[in-house]
C-alpha cells in the first residue's frame, strides 16, 4: 500500500489521523499536510518522496524515516514544529521553508545526504548545529560547500561523488568512507577535517588542496586523541629547495597533546611533485615548529607514493606544517647563506656570508613582521653582502636572504631579526626543534642586556640554567641538551628587565 499525491492544481490534502499503510508516500504535486497532534500522521518507518511541484507541509511534530526532497519539491515546517528524521534526509535539490521556530532534527544514527543536480551549499535548516545528523554523505557531482563548522562526530563522512568544500570551517566525523581525485574534502581555507578518537587502527583523511587532486594522510596509534588536517599547495614556510619537493604542505593538529609518538602516513600522486622532484628516490620528512627540522630522513616510499612517518612533537591545539621532499630539499645544513642583523639607532644593519662558491643569479633581501609572510625590500648584486634597512616596522622586523642559482633553485638564509622598540626580546627559533644533542637558539633583542635561559621538563622541574649576554639585534647561541632524556621540554628566557619568553622543544 502507498499514498501518491499528484495531478494538477494547488489543492491541499490534510491528514489529521494516524495512518498505518506500509508503502511509499509520494508528493509530486499539490500539498500534503501532516497535522495529527502528537505525530504519527504517517508511519514512522515509511519513506517519503517530495518531487515535481509537490509540497510536504508539516504542521505538527512528526517523525519520518527516509525523506527525499528532489528538485522542484518543497518541504514546509510550520512555526513551533519539529520534523525528526529517523533514517536519512536525501536533500537532492528542492526548497526547505522553515517558519518561525520550525526546525528539522535527527534521531539517533540518522543521516543527511546531498545529491542535487547542481552545486549545493549546506544551511542551518537541514544541517543544524544542535540535534544534527550522525552521518553525512556527499553524492553531488557538482560538489557541496560547507556553510559553517559542523560535526557528525559519532558517524561517517561518506564521499561518493563530488567534493565537500569547507573553506574556513571545520568538519568533524568519527571516520570517513571513500575519497578520490574528484570526491574529497577540499581544504581551500583554514578549515580542517577532524576525525575523533584515533586509536591503534589508522583513520584516513581524504583531503585535497585542489578540486581535482587528493593528497590524503592517515593517522594511527593516535592515543585516542582527535586530530584535524588540511593541505595546501606550495610552502607557507619556505624550504631549502622547493623544486625538489612534493608541492604540498599538510597541516596537522592534535586536539590534546598525545602521550606517545603518533604514526602519520602521507599519500601523493604522479604530478603532485614540483619540477625537480624525483618520484623514485628516498625522501625526507619535514616538520615546521619554530623552524624546519627533518625528524626522519632517507625514507623509502611504499605503494603508489606512500610515505610512512612518525611524529613526536604534537602539542594540543597547535597546527604543525609538514612536507615531503627529496633528500636535502627541506633543510640545508650548513645553509648557503648565513645572515646576521644588528640594530644601530633606528636602522637594521644586515650582514651575510656566502658559504659556497656559488654564483647566484638573484639575491633578494626580504622582511616580515610576523616571521611568516615575507616581502621583498630590495634586490642586490651577487657580490653585495650587506644592507641597511632605514625604514623599520614597529615591533619585530624579521629578515632573510633569498638566493636563486643559475639553475633556478631557490634557497633561504635562516631568519635574523631586530626589535624596533626601546626594550624587549623575542625567541625567533630553536633549530632544529626536535633535538638529539645540540641546537642553535636564535634571539632578537631590542637593546644590550643579560638573558637567563632555563630549560625545564613538562612538570616544571628546572634541568639547567645559563646566562647569556645579548646585543641589540640578532643573537645566536649553541644549546647543548645531550644530557637530557628523551621527551618534551620548555626553554624560557628572562631578561634583566623582566621580559619573559618560552618555547617548547622535543629531545629525541
Amino acid at each position: 500500500k502507498k499514498l501518491t499525491l499528484g495531478g494538477a492544481g494547488t489543492s491541499t490534502l490534510i491528514l489529521t489521523g494516524a495512518n498505518t499503510y506500509d508503502g511509499l508516500t509520494t508528493v509530486s504535486a499539490n500539498t500534503l499536510q501532516l497535522s495529527r497532534a502528537g505525530g504519527g500522521t504517517l508511519p514512522s518507518t515509511n519513506d517519503v518522496v517530495v518531487n515535481g511541484s509537490g509540497n510536504l507541509k508539516v504542521s505538527s511534530n512528526q517523525t519520518i524515516y527516509n525523506l527525499t526532497l528532489a528538485t522542484g519539491g518543497i518541504l514546509t515546517v510550520d512555526n513551533g514544529v519539529t520534523l525528526t528524521i529517523a533514517g536519512t534526509f536525501y536533500h537532492n535539490g528542492g526548497t526547505i521553508a522553515l517558519s518561525g521556530t520550525g526546525n528539522i532534527a535527527y534521531g539517533v544514527n540518522a543521516g543527511l545526504s546531498y545529491g542535487g543536480p547542481t552545486a549545493q551549499t549546506t544551511s542551518n535548516d537541514e544541517f543544524p548545529a544542535v540535534s544534527g545528523p550522525s552521518h553525512l554523505t556527499i553524492n553531488n557531482l557538482n560538489g557541496v560547500t560547507l556553510h559553517a563548522t559542523r560535526s557528525v562526530s559519532t558517524g561517517n563522512l561518506t564521499l561518493t561523488a563530488g567534493n565537500l568544500t569547507i573553506g574556513n570551517n571545520d568538519i568533524t566525523a568519527f571516520s570517513t568512507v571513500g575519497g578520490t581525485n574528484t570526491s574529497h574534502v577540499y581544504t581551500n581555507g583554514t578549515g580542517k577535517l577532524f576525525l575523533t578518537s584515533i586509536g591503534a587502527l589508522p583513520k584516513v583523511f581524504p583531503i585535497g588542496a585542489t578540486p581535482t587532486s587528493i593528497t590524503s594522510l592517515a593517522i594511527s596509534n593516535g592515543n585516542n586523541v582527535d586530530y584535524g588536517a588540511r593541505v595546501e599547495t606550495g610552502f607557507t614556510y619556505p624550504i631549502f629547495m622547493p623544486l625538489n619537493a612534493v608541492n604540498r604542505t599538510w597541516f596537522v593538529q592534535a586536539a590534546t597533546t598525545p602521550a606517545a609518538t603518533i604514526s602519520v602516513d602521507f599519500f601523493y600522486a604522479l604530478g603532485d611533485g614540483n619540477a625537480g622532484f624525483n618520484y623514485t628516490t628516498n625522501v625526507d620528512f619535514g616538520i615546521y615548529t619554530s623552524a624546519w627540522n627533518v625528524p626522519i630522513t632517507n625514507i623509502a616510499t611504499t605503494g603508489s607514493y606512500q610515505v610512512l612517518t612518525s611524529v613526536a612533537s604534537f602539542v594540543g591545539g597547535t597546527e604543525l606544517p609538514m612536507v615531503i621532499g627529496n633528500l636535502g630539499a627541506i633543510l640545508s645544513s650548513p645553509r648557503l647563506v648565513e645572515l646576521s642583523a644588528q640594530k644601530i639607532n633606528n636602522t637594521a644593519l644586515l650582514n651575510w656570508t656566502n658559504n659556497t662558491n656559488t654564483v647566484f643569479k638573484e639575491v633578494v633581501v626580504e622582511r616580515s613582521s610576523n616571521g611568516r609572510s615575507f616581502e621583498t625590500i630590495t634586490a642586490v648584486s651577487n657580490n653585495t653582502l650587506t644592507y641597511t634597512d632605514k625604514q623599520l616596522l614597529a615591533g619585530t622586523n624579521n629578515y632573510r636572504i633569498k638566493v636563486t642559482d643559475v639553475n633556478g633553485r631557490i634557497s633561504y638564509s635562516a631568519i635574523a631579526a631586530v626589535i624596533n622598540s626601546t626594550a624587549g626580546f623575542d625567541i625567533i627559533s630553536l633549530m632544529p626543534n626536535i633535538i638529539t644533542t645540540t641546537a642553535q637558539l636564535n634571539i632578537a633583542a631590542a637593546k644590550k642586556t643579560k638573558l637567563n635561559i632555563t630549560i625545564a621538563d613538562v612538570t616544571g622541574r628546572t634541568i639547567t640554567k645559563q646566562l647569556y649576554s645579548l646585543v641589540a639585534g640578532s643573537n645566536r647561541f649553541d644549546v647543548n641538551v645531550a644530557q637530557l632524556s628523551a621527551g618534551v621540554y620548555y626553554i624560557t628566557g628572562v631578561t634583566a628587565e623582566g621580559d619573559i619568553k618560552t618555547l617548547r622543544f622535543v629531545k629525541q
